[in-house]
């Protein structure tokens, strides 16, 4: 039996100062925080500094000016998940059959789930404690649902798939990747790799990689190329199997995503539905 870990012991960066100590001062503030904040090379900042208890405003400057939040907005964002959803929440990544005129293949619904991982159970990917694609497909074979091929629908998230300001060449780079109800490594071709280069369509790349995890072959259909179909949904269905995502906590940051899309892929079954769930 494998002995459980040693308890995370906290090191912050910041801690509280004592009941003691002496209340800032907004003179005090902009003293220490003038000079580093002229600084030309650090472009415009705004801020305002407020005391907690009372909410009084100590400091600001250009407080009122809209500004773009960049990554600090995941804090934020990450933290009202945290306060929201109960520990036990769990994002549902599902397989159903698609309806009886279309036997053999499959729909892989997504739940809003970046952390799929395709590596053997009992290995992490980029995510620890991620759901597993094998087990998704172990459940497949199960249900004895036989499959030739997949579609992916992605439906869940409507709207653009790219914030403003993203550039394209970032998602090669590794940094980005289109926002999609289902994916990979959070999109990345590497899931061992923060950086990694990452998939433009990593909501039909994780169909490609269940469909190959089944052993269909795409160069067994010819004449049906990958396909995008964007008008249907195919959330309902005989279920087949259920994959969840990990617990709240767990996440390395709240994510949204926009975009309706069901995207056809070579290979996949039918029209009962296969969840995975992320422990």
């Amino acid at each position: 039996r494998i002995p459980p870990p040693e308890p995370a012991v906290a090191a912050p960066g910041v801690t509280p100062v004592d009941d003691s100590a002496a209340v800032p001062t907004g003179a005090g503030l902009a003293a220490a925080l003038g000079p580093p904040l002229a600084n030309p090379d650090l472009g415009v900042i705004t801020g305002r500094v407020a005391d907690a208890r009372t909410g009084k405003l100590l400091w600001q400057q250009g407080s009122d000016v809209p500004m773009q939040p960049a990554s600090t907005n995941k804090v934020l964002t990450a933290a009202a998940a945290l306060l929201t959803l109960d520990r036990d929440e769990r994002v549902t990544t599902k397989v159903v059959a698609a309806d009886p005129a279309r036997p053999g293949t499959v729909v892989l619904v997504g739940g809003g789930d970046p952390t799929l991982t395709a590596t053997p159970k009992g290995q992490s990917g980029y995510y620890a404690n991620a759901a597993h694609i094998a087990d998704l497909v172990d459940q497949i074979k199960a249900a004895g649902t036989p499959v030739n091929s997949v579609v992916v629908d992605s439906s869940l998230f409507k709207g653009d798939n790219m914030a403003t300001g993203w550039f394209p060449a970032d998602i090669a780079a590794g940094y980005i990747t289109p926002i999609e109800s289902v994916m990979i490594e959070g999109g990345r071709y590497d899931g061992t790799q923060d950086e990694s280069p990452r998939s433009e369509t990593p909501a039909l790349d994780a169909g490609k990689v269940l469909a190959q995890a089944l052993g269909v072959d795409p160069a067994a259909h010819p004449g049906q190329p990958v396909q995008a179909d964007r008008q249907r949904g195919s959330g309902q269905g005989a279920r087949v199997g259920p994959g969840r995502s990990q617990e709240p906590a767990e996440l390395p940051g709240a994510r949204r995503a926009r975009r309706r899309r069901t995207e056809r892929l070579q290979g996949l079954p039918g029209r009962r539905q296969l969840r995975q769930e992320r422990r």
